[in-house]
């Protein structure tokens, strides 16, 4: 009995697994069709694919409009790379001015602590102020009284 009821389940496991298989290959066909037409859709620039069943002359025109199209895209791609690295480099620079001008202002406000510092704990006169970013020299004030 037990040889008989594991040769029903193999032969129904087998019949199931060859039904599959056999409707997947059937349906292998219906399931590319769409997605070529959705992709020739979304790119309308497409060439249509080779047919092999095709005379020699309509491949080799097929062959030619595919590798046209695909040396625009190369091209267009490229511009848009170019593009972009101009873009960089100019963000870069501007980058690098911002960073310049950020010490700077950090350098300036360092000073400017310091001075007030310097003034509220009443060490530093008026005649004694000199930045760092002032371009000619000042002299010393007398004291009048």
């Amino acid at each position: 009995m037990k040889q008989k009821t594991a040769l029903l389940i193999a032969l129904g496991l087998t019949t199931f697994i060859l039904v599959a298989v056999g409707a997947v290959v059937l349906a292998w066909p219906a399931v590319q069709s769409p997605q070529s037409a959705d992709l020739q859709a979304a790119n309308p620039d497409a060439v249509p694919a080779l047919d092999a069943n095709a005379d020699p002359q309509t491949l080799l025109a097929t062959a030619q409009a595919r590798e046209a199209a695909y040396r625009t895209q190369i091209k267009q791609a490229n511009s848009q790379l170019e593009q972009a690295y101009q873009q960089l480099s100019q963000l870069q620079a501007q980058n690098q001015i911002l960073q310049q001008r950020e010490q700077i202002y950090q350098q300036r406000l360092q000073e400017s602590a310091q001075l007030i510092e310097a003034m509220s704990a009443g060490q530093t006169s008026q005649s004694n102020i000199v930045f760092s970013g002032e371009q000619e020299e000042h002299e010393e004030f007398e004291d009048h009284d």
